[in-house]
């Protein structure tokens, strides 16, 4: 059995580097909240003390990136010169986009030549997508750097569906994709790529089959978010949540993740779940209005209408041109009686949405309820003629010329 003095011995050399570990995981969120929020002085703050603390080589380069949106270039070179030393070619595809907006494009390639060389380098595609490099997209160094990685056949190909992806001539980049398919059986890139050209044609099922060959060839965190989403967008709520939470637990600070699980857990009716994570979001970003309005959704479902109506006031202070918050607070209105103040937001969703039959059907159901049929009637016309089938019997109720 240990001595107290042994437990406290114990627990003075311990708590302090649980303190730090708590410390460093707090700054690294708020770092990462700045640059969601484009709070870049602030980010560069909170980095350099979690720098201080532990000479990472991927806070530098992180540190890089926000001293590049700033076009501070000597500053960005430095932590990126540094990172090397800690973590060889860490930095390179950083040090090639430095040398880019310097327009030193002799200097970029050489980086880039030397990125191509680590095995964990970006895709062809993301590579030629990349806005940084457009500049020397149409050198002979550019053209010689791909090849030296790719074969020229190769190059064409993805260029080409890329072009044609641009175009939204999702049938013709199908066509050479599943060419490539044929040759290239072991390319996770290329299983990537025909996943979001068959999302982009609410593809679903067979967009879920390739990602999946993607992911058993090569796990790639962005393949995971893919797959997330797609079974989203299939009814697989629970499935998505679980890759989720594996990504979470891989990038804890992409709060974009927290998000897209809240809203899985609200389909699932895990309300608590839901509202854990939306929590967490807004300890972070306490502005964002997607997460607000899901903080607004959840009152909602919770019926705490005073709660919803304080949230919903806030957001259409911050925008007023955003329909959903005007029917969420009609709805709210509704549910408790005041039947003027929804009448008057629905109608601010027709002025922003004058086709949307839904609305127009609520808005009758306030103008019933506030004893106004004349008025009512013709937005159940208006409801009948742009698809909401409801309306008909409700017009039928209540409608003398029906």
């Amino acid at each position: 059995m240990l001595s107290k003095i042994k437990i406290l011995i114990i627990l003075i050399v311990i708590l302090p580097t649980q303190l730090s570990a708590q410390d460093n995981n707090e700054l690294f969120l708020s770092t990462h909240a700045s640059i969601y929020n484009n709070n870049y002085n602030d980010a560069i703050i909170s980095l350099s003390k979690l720098i201080d603390n532990n000479n990472n080589a991927d806070y530098l380069v992180l540190r890089s990136k926000i001293y590049l949106l700033q076009n501070n270039y000597e500053k960005a070179s430095q932590d990126c010169i540094n990172a090397n030393k800690l973590k060889h070619n860490i930095a390179h595809y950083q040090l090639a986009k430095i040398f880019m907006k310097q327009n030193n494009y002799l200097a970029a390639i050489n980086y880039l030549n030397k990125y191509l060389v680590s095995s964990n380098h970006l895709s062809l595609v993301n590579l030629l997508l990349d806005s940084n490099f457009t500049k020397i997209h149409y050198t002979e160094d550019w053209e010689s750097l791909l090849q030296q990685k790719w074969s020229k056949q190769y190059i064409s190909s993805i260029k080409n569906i890329i072009d044609f992806l641009d175009l939204k001539n999702y049938n013709s980049a199908l066509k050479i994709t599943n060419e490539l398919i044929f040759t290239k059986k072991n390319n996770a890139e290329i299983f990537a790529l025909r996943t979001y050209i068959l999302t982009k044609e609410n593809k679903y099922t067979q967009a879920l089959e390739d990602i999946n060959k993607a992911l058993e060839i090569r796990f790639n965190k962005n393949y995971l978010i893919k797959r997330a989403r797609i079974y989203s967008k299939l009814g697989k709520s629970k499935l998505a949540i679980s890759d989720y939470n594996k990504l979470i637990y891989i990038t804890p600070e992409n709060f974009e993740l927290y998000k897209y699980r809240a809203n899985e857990y609200i389909k699932t009716n895990e309300i608590e779940k839901a509202q854990k994570d939306v929590d967490f979001i807004l300890e972070y970003l306490q502005n964002n209005q997607e997460i607000n309005f899901i903080n607004a959704q959840l009152s909602y479902k919770n019926k705490n209408y005073i709660s919803t109506l304080r949230i919903l006031n806030k957001l259409i202070n911050m925008n007023k041109a955003n329909a959903k918050f005007y029917i969420l607070r009609a709805d709210t209105y509704m549910q408790t009686q005041m039947y003027n103040y929804a009448s008057k937001d629905y109608s601010m969703d027709l002025d922003i949405n004058p086709r949307n039959a839904d609305t127009y059907y609520k808005l009758a159901i306030s103008q019933i309820k506030n004893n106004n049929k004349q008025k009512a009637c013709s937005n159940l016309k208006k409801a009948i003629r742009y698809g909401n089938k409801k309306a008909i019997l409700l017009r039928k109720k209540y409608c003398s010329d029906f």
